[in-house]
């Protein structure tokens, strides 16, 4: 299932500022005991990592947001319309890719003060939430060590979910 966020009027962001917000996204949201390890990526060669001093902004190609280790890479991509950004669940479309793409939207939305549109109503039952709202809505029960186990809860309770 391809699906996607968005941030409306994000602004443009440094790697080194937001890859840490995403990682306390993600523990948060999947109740994981630690804060994983995150690098952003060309999005169609993600064996090539980006400098944390990468800056993102309206002009700049899609790039990838990646755990390592794991078979976990969204897209995140400027529209080109308006000052929004959008993130994909779209590399392996794994069950940890959405909570990722949660994680990110989270963080980015954070940082620019904004909110998080889902349009498709996959992972909220309202189009748009404050990004403290959204977090609280879509995290799981529980705690985890095993990341994949904490996404299978994650996803296995989004709206999206066939299970």
């Amino acid at each position: 299932m391809a699906t996607y966020l968005w941030v409306e009027d994000a602004i443009p962001f440094q790697l080194s500022l937001v890859l840490p917000k995403i990682g306390e996204s993600l523990r948060f949201t999947l109740g994981l005991t630690y804060v994983p390890n995150l690098v952003g990526t060309k999005l169609w060669k993600p064996e090539e990592v980006l400098p944390d001093s990468y800056y993102f902004d309206w002009e700049s190609d899609y790039i990838g947001m990646y755990i390592c280790g794991e078979n976990a890479l969204v897209s995140i991509s400027p529209a080109s319309n308006r000052k929004a950004i959008y993130v994909s669940p779209d590399y392996w479309r794994t069950k940890l890719e959405y909570a990722l793409a949660a994680a990110v939207v989270i963080a980015i939305s954070e940082i620019s003060k904004s909110q998080i549109s889902d349009p498709a109503l996959a992972y909220i039952k309202e189009p748009t939430l404050p990004p403290k709202e959204f977090a609280e809505s879509i995290r799981v029960d529980g705690t985890f060590d095993d990341i994949n186990e904490a996404a299978q809860s994650f996803f296995s309770r989004l709206p999206m979910s066939p299970e």
